[in-house]
């Protein structure tokens, strides 16, 4: 995993630093020691294609990432057809302004439930945004991720049944103690989503060695070392190691707990017949004899040799 930092949109010290224009963003990014840039489209579309590819190769050269926020107007599960509709056009807009300064992403609110349920809102939620990548992939912009904001949607319901709230105490880097009380409610449903869907797309020995890493990551995080070899090296092998873990996962929020209700991935590893205690023609059962008598043929061997061992105090 890699992570890039930088502004959505233009902050006071971009003015107060004197610039006035887009095109001197990522001049003020760099300067800034920062690398990205969301450049926001929150009241419509309104940069030509000629000054999106103009700012994309700025960025470019300033080795500045850029993405895009679409127009606040977007209702994903609007009850009006009209409604979605224009949703599906502005996210079209955001594509091809995206696509012209060569960002690959585009932030969409997804809009309220209005007076429908959250089952319904979630349907018809999906039904515009699959819509819309299809309309996107007709004209040529399936490249481009569509990125629906969900944290706040998160924190919301998190907080209201207690998930994310820690009250530990904490080793500083000097080693004294220290309380910390923390609340965290969308960042831990997303952390518990994307561990439940490992538990189907890792190995074992994959999942194994990654908790080892994991320890020392977030030692290197804690310590300020982000910008070290290390932490690149372990991010490397995180990146590679994340390729399959890609599915849906369903939680349920009850009084502090996070339940699995139900996880899928096209690059599962689970095979429910292969699993079961059953018999099945997937392998012979009988083989486990054989395995377990190699297996347990260590431990068997010292206990054997153990009877003619001095005797110990």
């Amino acid at each position: 995993m890699t992570a890039k930092f930088g502004p959505a949109g233009n902050s006071d010290s971009f003015r107060a630093m004197g610039y006035r224009k887009t095109e001197q963003v990522p001049e003020y990014i760099r300067r800034m020691g920062l690398d990205a840039y969301e450049y926001q489209c929150g009241r419509g579309v309104r940069i030509s294609l000629e000054a999106a590819q103009q700012l994309g190769q700025l960025a470019a050269q300033q080795g500045v990432t850029l993405s895009l926020h679409a127009p606040y107007y977007i209702s994903l599960s609007g009850i009006e057809e009209q409604k979605r509709l224009a949703s599906i056009d502005y996210i079209l807009q955001s594509a091809r302004a995206a696509d012209a300064m060569g960002a690959q992403r585009v932030v969409v609110h997804s809009g309220s439930c209005a007076k429908i349920s959250r089952q319904q809102a979630l349907q018809l939620a999906a039904d515009t945004l699959q819509r819309a990548l299809r309309q996107m992939d007709e004209e040529g912009l399936g490249h481009i991720h569509l990125c629906p904001e969900t944290m706040g949607k998160l924190n919301q319901l998190g907080g209201a049944n207690g998930i994310g709230l820690l009250d530990i105490v904490e080793n500083r880097l000097v080693g004294m103690k220290s309380r910390g009380v923390y609340e965290t409610p969308g960042g831990a449903i997303l952390y518990k989503a994307h561990d439940v869907l490992e538990t189907i797309t890792l190995d074992k020995e994959s999942m194994h060695f990654k908790a080892q890493l994991a320890q020392k990551m977030g030692e290197l995080v804690y310590n300020g070392q982000w910008f070290t070899p290390l932490r690149e090296a372990i991010s490397a092998f995180t990146d590679d190691l994340q390729k399959t873990v890609t599915g849906d996962v369903k939680l349920k929020l009850y009084k502090g707990n996070m339940i699995n209700a139900g996880v899928t991935s096209p690059y599962t590893l689970y095979d429910e017949q292969t699993a079961s205690f059953g018999e099945d023609e997937d392998y012979n059962q009988a083989d486990a004899n054989g395995f377990i008598n190699l297996f347990g043929l260590p431990i068997a061997e010292r206990a054997k040799l153990a009877k003619n061992w001095p005797a110990q105090d």
